[in-house]
Formats: structure tokens, sequence, C-alpha cells
């Protein structure tokens, strides 16, 4: 009886875990980067989202000064991006997507 209680348990966990991460979708945002005047911006503002609960990726480019963003929209979001990016000494804001001609 036992055995059959753990397996019940072991399968209920797993399901649950598998349906609670089929909600979890991979997002994208562009943050628009201030205050970036030596070579060693980029390195600092890509570190401290790489550590960031929730990113996957992170690719932080001068010219223009801006960070593109891959993370999980359940464990982060972009306002709590931008709280890393401020928290690092740097200004953030979301880019506005292009409008297309």
């Amino acid at each position: 009886m036992r055995l059959k209680q753990t397996i019940f348990a072991t399968t209920l966990v797993l399901l649950l875990s598998a349906s609670f991460a089929a909600h979890a979708a991979s997002r994208s945002v562009t943050l628009e980067l201030e205050g970036m005047y030596c070579p060693m911006c980029p390195v600092t503002i890509k570190t401290a989202l790489d550590f960031a609960d929730g990113v996957f990726e992170t690719k932080v480019g001068r010219n223009p000064d801006e960070a593109l963003i891959r993370y999980d929209d359940v464990k982060t979001s972009p306002a709590k991006l931008i709280e890393v990016v401020k928290k690092s000494g740097y200004g953030a804001h979301v880019k506005p997507p292009r409008a297309k001609p």
C-alpha cells in the first residue's frame, strides 16, 4: 500500500511540474541602456543580467547602447530586468518596437 502511495505522489508531482512548465514562455525584450561610458560597462551589465533569475541569454552592445534579453516570463519581467540594470549603476528602459512602414 505504501509503495502505491509513493508512486501516486511522485506521479502527481511530475504531472504538476510538467503542467506548470508548459505555462512558462520564453520571451525577449530589448532595453535601451544609459550611462555606458567605458569598455567595461557592457560587461558589467551583461554579468548582472546573466545572474538574474529567469534569464536565459543576454547580449549587450554599443552603438546603439542596448541589451537584448531572452527570459522566462514566469520568473521575471522587463520591469525586474530594468531594476537589475539600475542596481548595477546604469539606466534602462524598454525599447519601443519599430513601426512598420
